[in-house]
């Protein structure tokens, strides 16, 4: 698809003058200031004209435009450039929205500490290691509380963090800060985390950065198989873990229980096509729903939504009355 914008009113000599998305000048990653305000004009355009759920957005866009212009202009390298598009993408609201690039690599990646942490609530606990000798060299057990670091609290940098990273809810904001909030920096550098032990006692901690397997302390470590039973009658299905081929076997398996926990603590396997069909009655019940909103080209204005709708596969026999799934 190409798009066509026109950024200025045409001149007589050039009545067609206008910028197109497919013959734009490429910058490095560091553009110069008439790209950066065409940049965030662009950003507006695709929000505006084609995402499809404008009305999820909390912001005025136009405000959020006027906004990011004199942060995109006040960036003096490629990382804070970076920076300020991803806070304009935050007002999307969207998780499936990200930032890519040379400049958001030099602003967010790099060494890490190798522990990891996730939130409970508002709570910001350690549940592993990459390797046990970083346990052991810390001092840290899985349950204990981090409630600073680096002389921040974890509110404040969850703060900070929110500001560029895009997120659909508070709970999916918090998974993805897990990530960053103990801090990047370069290889061998530390950071000094305040920790809260299950008795209550707080102390300090420093915890070496590394770019080595650094992400294995974020890895789902979890005691129950992938498919088990919690009591007699309460099945439990891990998505995250469960693939495509597993499905039959798993409803076969806890078929004579009353309910089923299904473990979203994580992203699942492209399972969702086979197990939705098991949780219906009939064959026309929408198992997803989504719009798309179309421009009416050459003029952007004309936009068209369309609602799509994903049926339940008719290819599996659903259960008959009285029959469990």
């Amino acid at each position: 698809m190409t798009v066509v914008i026109r950024y200025s009113e045409a001149i007589p000599a050039a009545p067609d003058t206008v910028i197109r998305s497919d013959t734009l000048s490429t910058e490095p990653a560091y553009p110069r200031p008439g790209l950066r305000v065409i940049a965030a004009y662009r950003i507006r355009g695709m929000i505006r004209y084609t995402y499809p759920y404008p009305d999820q957005t909390d912001r005025d866009w136009d405000a959020a435009l006027r906004a990011s212009v004199p942060r995109l202009l006040a960036a003096t390298d490629s990382a804070q450039y970076a920076l300020a598009v991803a806070e304009l993408a935050t007002h999307v609201h969207d998780s499936h929205v990200g930032v890519s690039g040379p400049g958001w690599s030099a602003a967010v990646d790099g060494s890490h500490v190798p522990v990891g942490v996730r939130f409970l609530g508002d709570t910001l606990v350690v549940t592993g290691f990459s390797t046990d000798s970083v346990r052991v060299a810390t001092g840290l057990s899985p349950g204990d509380i981090i409630i600073g670091v680096d002389g921040e609290s974890v509110e404040a940098r969850l703060a900070r963090l929110g500001r560029v990273f895009p997120a659909s809810t508070p709970q999916a904001l918090r998974r993805t800060a897990a990530m960053q909030i103990l801090g990047v920096g370069p290889e061998g550098s530390t950071s000094r985390l305040s920790v809260r032990a299950e008795d209550g006692r707080q102390r300090i901690v420093t915890v070496g950065r590394t770019t080595e397997r650094w992400w294995y302390a974020f890895a789902t470590n979890r005691n129950l198989p992938i498919v088990t039973r919690v009591t007699p009658r309460i099945g439990y299905i891990d998505l995250s873990r469960l693939t495509r081929d597993q499905v039959d076997s798993a409803f076969a398996a806890l078929a004579d229980t009353r309910a089923i926990i299904f473990d979203m603590r994580g992203y699942p396997r492209g399972t969702a096509w086979s197990i939705a069909p098991r949780l219906v009655r009939g064959d026309s019940v929408p198992m997803a729903r989504g719009w798309t909103r179309v421009v009416a080209s050459p003029d952007p204005t004309r936009v068209k939504r369309v609602t799509r709708l994903e049926y339940v596969p008719t290819n599996i026999r659903l259960p008959r009355t009285g029959e469990r799934p």
